[in-house]
């Protein structure tokens, strides 16, 4: 059975999610982008994801932020129940390095 990743991330477009994507190509999570998954939903609600409680999903909930010269990245792993399985907060750290820890399970 596949795990499949609901994301949500800052300010986030068709590239992001693909770039993400392709980062997480190694890892066996699959990405589901809102637009591709339901394009109606989508249009009212960019979250709608995470109101869908699908037991066999991860919510991955990914953001950067720049403070200063500090590049922030934030990267937050729930289970459909809202348990945060994994929570990560770094400073000048590049995004494939955050997202590692899922490439490597």
């Amino acid at each position: 059975m596949a795990t499949y990743a609901s994301s949500s991330f800052q300010g986030a477009d068709k590239d992001t999610y693909a770039e993400m994507a392709e980062n997480l190509g190694n890892s066996p999570l699959k990405i589901i982008e809102p637009r591709a998954y339901n394009k109606k939903k989508f249009k009212k609600d960019m979250r709608f994801l995470r109101d869908i409680k699908n037991p066999s999903w991860l919510y991955f909930y990914y953001t950067k932020s720049i403070q200063g010269v500090d590049d922030i990245r934030s990267l937050i792993i729930r289970d459909y129940k809202n348990k945060i399985l994994y929570n990560v907060l770094t400073r000048n750290v590049p995004g494939s390095q955050v997202i590692s820890i899922l490439t490597e399970m």
